[in-house]
């Protein structure tokens, strides 16, 4: 009887540290993809900067 009782409290604990652990990959692929739109803005920014500086 302890044993199934440790089993179901093992499984739940697997089940929740899965879930924090797709919320954490969650998380880091948004950041990777906030960084690459980042990078995008920041490329656009210095192409339009030597725009103008090729202009003056």
């Amino acid at each position: 009887m302890a044993e199934a009782v440790l089993f179901s409290i093992a499984e739940e604990l697997v089940k929740k540290l899965g879930s924090v652990a797709a919320q954490e990959v969650a998380f880091w692929c948004g950041v990777k993809d906030q960084l690459r739109k980042l990078a995008a803005t920041v490329t656009r920014i210095k192409a339009v900067l030597d725009d103008a500086a090729e202009q003056a």
